[in-house]
């Protein structure tokens, strides 16, 4: 008997984040375990200032049932950016302004579609604290999905927090977590965060790491690797100077001496430039800017290897798992005990270092390029999405009244 499930989401395609690749593959398997989802999202027009559709031209969006909102007083948010030169504030007041149209919206579908259990994935987080509102008047129960940190974030940045942001998460969160059936965080570090914060709900918070889709890699056609020049390649936002600059230290020093390339896919950022200039990488790094996400995989599988540098030791970057879908040899640039480092021992060839630490990640680029691995060589089917729906949908039946 087919079961239904709620998804309330900010970002859906055709716009939004990374982060919408997560609930939509989710959506896109989960029928194949008796779910129906049904989306609650905002139109198109309100997704002013998010990312290019062309990033997500490859999203499978497989469900027609999707309710689309407007935001109310959106002029308000529009405002605020104008005379405050604020795109992250923008945003956030428009999340803050849907908030009492998802709700009733929601209230609605849950009457209208006899839906068994809400599924929401934050960030953004601001959503989610309709949760317990929704649950209090309609019984039903609902299940949190942490793709990031919520008030863990704040343990975990160099720099300090936004105080109205840390009060409000501080306030918000433990009722939307202690209220919840079920909570899913992406890695273990972060639920043993959270389950040491909240001891009351330990036995309730589950692991799903970010995956891979194989049908994403299905159609980049035959691709063939140099024979010549050793490609790493690196897809997506460089995060921090602070973290990248001891690679491309590294990088300068070993491409001295060897025929080495790294072509990066995604936001041009003048530090970036910067330190091209400064490391005299200008014939070793290649700039693409924005891509079409078939041209991104046929990057990564012609590629020899994949570069992942890690924001904190709880984070295991999206592009891990791409990587692992193309079979291709992964660089962890990472925290010794941290999650991708934890990850990554699993491979039968290892190729990690210390961010911090320019000499190892030197021997490691010399180690990768001297054995030439042809593969990743490492056991990744518990990460295929496919599969990661399954344990979804019986955490979603184990959370039904």
């Amino acid at each position: 008997m087919s079961r239904r499930v709620l998804i309330p989401t900010y970002y859906y395609p055709p716009y939004g984040t990374v982060g919408i690749f997560r609930i939509s593959k989710f959506i896109k398997y989960l029928p194949e375990f008796g779910w129906e989802p049904y989306v609650v999202t905002v139109r198109p027009e309100f997704h002013e200032g998010s990312e290019s559709v062309q990033q997500f031209e490859a999203v499978h969006n497989s469900v027609e049932r999707t309710i689309r909102t407007d935001v109310p007083l959106n002029t308000i948010s529009k405002g605020a950016k104008h005379v405050f030169n604020s795109e992250p504030l923008h945003k956030n007041l428009n999340y803050a302004l849907w908030l009492p149209k998802l709700y009733r919206t929601c209230v609605q579908a849950v009457d209208d579609l006899d839906i068994d259990v809400v599924l929401s994935s934050g960030g953004p987080f601001l959503p989610l604290v309709v949760l317990p509102l929704l649950q209090q008047k309609t019984g039903t129960p609902y299940v949190v999905d942490l793709r990031d940190p919520w008030t863990t974030e704040f343990q975990n940045i160099d720099r300090s927090p936004n105080p109205i942001r840390k009060l409000l998460a501080e306030t918000a969160e433990p009722r939307v977590l202690k209220n919840a059936s079920s909570v899913i965080t992406v890695t273990n570090i972060l639920k043993q965060q959270y389950s040491s914060r909240y001891p009351s709900i330990s036995s309730s918070i589950d692991v799903i790491y970010n995956g891979y889709d194989p049908e994403d890699h299905a159609d980049t056609g035959n691709v063939t690797r140099s024979d010549s020049t050793f490609e790493i390649v690196y897809p997506g936002s460089w995060y921090s100077k602070k973290h990248a600059e001891p690679f491309f230290s590294a990088l300068s020093s070993v491409g001295e001496k060897r025929d080495i390339k790294l072509s990066h896919y995604g936001r041009r950022k003048d530090w970036v430039e910067t330190l091209i200039q400064k490391y005299n990488l200008e014939e070793i790094v290649e700039q693409n800017g924005y891509c079409s996400r078939s041209d991104v995989f046929s990057g990564i599988e012609s590629a020899d290897a994949g570069l992942v540098i890690s924001r904190n030791n709880n984070a295991v970057s999206t592009k891990t798992f791409d990587f692992m879908g193309a079979d291709t040899p992964i660089l962890g640039v990472c925290e010794d005990s941290g999650e991708l480092s934890s990850v990554l021992s699993h491979a039968e060839h290892e190729y990690t270092a210390s961010k911090n630490d320019t000499v190892a990640i030197e021997r490691m680029l010399s180690r990768i390029y001297n054995e030439k691995p042809s593969s990743l060589q490492m056991n990744v089917d518990k990460f295929n999405v496919e599969k990661q729906s399954k344990t979804l949908s019986r955490i979603l039946d184990s959370c039904r009244i």
